[in-house]
This record gives C-alpha cells, sequence and structure tokens, in this order.
C-alpha cells in the first residue's frame, strides 16, 4: 500500500509541475466555464498579443483565486486533459468526487467571470474581455 501512495503522490506533483510550466499560457473561459486556447482571429499581430495578454491575465487571476482542490482538478481536467479517473488516481479522490469538483470548479469560475470581467463579442464576433472596476 506505502508504494500505491508513493506512486499517486508522484504522478500528482508530476502533474502539478506540468501545470507550473504551463503558467504563460493563453486560454479562455467557455460560457459552460471550461478553458479553451485562443482561436485564430482577424486581428493585427501586436493587438491580437495585447488582447490575449489581458484576457490571460484576467483569467489566470480568477482561476488563481480557486480554491486549490477545485483549481487543481480544473487545471488537470483543460490543459493536462486528463480523463476525470485519470484525475482521481492521480489525486487519490474518488471518481465522483472529480465530477463533483470539476462542476464546482466550472461553476465558481463562471460566477467570478461575470463578477471580476466584462465578456462580449466585438464587430469582428471575436470574444472580448474587459475587467470591471
Amino acid at each position: 500500500m506505502q508504494n500505491a501512495t508513493n506512486l499517486s503522490n508522484t504522478a500528482r506533483d508530476h502533474a502539478l509541475s506540468s501545470l507550473a510550466r504551463q503558467k504563460g499560457k493563453e486560454y479562455l473561459v467557455d460560457e459552460d466555464g471550461s478553458l479553451d486556447d485562443f482561436p485564430d482571429t482577424n486581428y493585427s499581430g501586436t493587438e491580437l498579443e495585447y488582447i490575449h495578454r489581458e484576457m490571460n491575465a484576467c483569467i489566470r487571476g480568477v482561476v488563481d483565486q480557486l480554491p486549490e482542490n477545485y483549481r487543481t482538478v480544473l487545471l488537470l481536467s483543460e490543459f493536462e486533459e486528463l480523463a476525470n479517473q485519470e484525475i482521481a488516481d492521480i489525486l487519490n479522490i474518488s471518481f465522483d468526487t472529480v465530477k463533483i469538483r470539476l462542476h464546482r470548479s466550472r461553476t465558481a469560475l463562471r460566477k467570478a467571470m461575470e463578477c471580476q470581467c466584462s465578456l462580449y463579442h466585438d464587430e469582428r464576433n471575436e470574444l472580448m474581455c474587459d475587467r470591471k472596476g
């Protein structure tokens, strides 16, 4: 049993280290609270870089405010693209707990984004984000 625990801890540490390396990755939040990479757009390079930086900073700030257990499950699911059972094995929690935490993290992310950000589509139908306040 001790070896299984050590293996689980090693897998968890590896997954979290991988997430830390992706800290600068750009992503956006879908209406259901899931995260996606930024799509290609019609903006110029400089304009697009600015938009991506602003949205990434806003979203990363919101994600970082999530409780650690929600944030970890969300990032393992969205960025590592792990299946719920894989996440359960890595974190040594039940499959149902993963599903619950993933649902709650997406709900919390969506609510926080609604409170902290103004999301809208511009004239090019690109998703835009401005911080409130």
